[in-house]
Parts: structure tokens; sequence; C-alpha cells
């Protein structure tokens, strides 16, 4: 059953990013240029922006952009999957503003120390004491012992016979590197057109 579910989160993370990837091959830039027209650094910089980050955005309470909109959101509904201008993504609730807690697993029996998953690379979640992890974007996922897990609504399971799983390891959140400072926005979050 595991199997079957991993395979269908591949499967999912593919086609959408096979999705994202024609919506911007296909899109059209803001700006065109002729052959011997001058063009502003404005307009180029746009039509840079356009390309890299999306023409679909997600943005907070005050219209400031959070990233490009991939979809409905991986983990828990009602949410956006985000994908912010330093590469990393993450779920967005879109009724709080926040960042879901992620269930995550541990090699601990209490739910205590760094929180481990089996996640794509770039991910940004919040554990169940409400901090921000990261997975490296180049990550290698390692063989762990999980001796606990702990559910989405911050719930710890233990007490079952340790299982060994390929999983990567997360980072505590440096805002430097994945561009998140908190894990709440404010609200309402809307989608709209860069």
């Amino acid at each position: 059953m595991k199997l079957i579910m991993k395979c269908f989160v591949v499967l999912l993370i593919m086609f959408m990013a096979i999705s994202v990837f024609a919506r911007l091959t296909f899109a059209e830039v803001p700006y065109t240029f002729s052959p011997g027209t001058t063009a502003k650094s404005s307009e180029v910089n746009a039509n840079f922006n356009y390309v890299n980050y999306g023409n679909v955005v997600v943005k907070d309470g005050n219209g400031d952009v959070i990233g490009t909109f991939l979809g409905n959101g991986f983990r828990q509904m009602p949410a956006f999957a985000v994908l912010n201008e330093k590469g990393y993504y993450f779920d967005l609730d879109t009724t709080t503003g926040t960042i879901p807690i992620t269930a995550n697993s541990y090699i601990t029996e209490d739910c205590s120390g760094i929180p481990y998953g089996s996640f794509v690379n770039g991910l940004i979640i919040k554990n169940f004491d409400n901090s921000l992890h990261y997975f490296e974007k180049n990550a290698i996922p390692s063989i762990i012992t999980v001796k606990s897990s702990c559910s989405s609504n911050g719930e710890c399971i233990n007490g079952f016979a340790p299982h060994d799983y390929l999983m990567y390891i997360s980072i505590p959140n440096d805002p430097n590197i994945t561009g998140v400072n908190s894990s709440t926005f404010i609200t309402p979050i809307t989608i709209d057109r860069r």
C-alpha cells in the first residue's frame, strides 16, 4: 500500500511539473521586441520574471506575490501549492494563511529531535512545534529507523515496531536559503496573474 502511495505521489509531482513547464513554455511573455528597437531594462526583467516564475501567482492580503501557483496543495486542503522565487515550494492553507503542519517521522520514540520525511527535495514543512524546516534541493536520502511519527494534527504516534525507511533529513529553516521568513501570511490568499 505504501509503495502504491509513493508511486502516486511521484506521478502527481511529475504531472504538475510537466503542466507548469508546458504553461511556461507556451505562455506569451509580457513584452516582445523587434530588431532595431531599444529594449527597456524593466521590460526585459519583466519577461525574465514571467518565464522564471510563471504568470499565475499566489498573493497575500497586501497584494504581495508569495510565489508561483502550482495547483492544489500536495498534502492538505484547502491549500495552494506555491513555488517561491528561491525555488522552494510549500502548501499554503488558503483559509488561515499558514503553512500547515506536516506529518513527519523521527528516530526517537517521543517525536523529538529532527524531523525526517519522504518528501521530494526543495520542500518547506512546518513541524508540530510550529518550527519551519526544509529539505535541501539536492539532498540524498538515507535509510533511517523510524521509532515515532507525528501526524498532521500534531499527535505523536509511537509504540509500534521500528521500521527502516529511505528518508530525507530536514534542516531548520534559514530564510536566506528558502526565502520564507514566517509560516503565516496575511489573508486573504488569492490567485492572480502577474
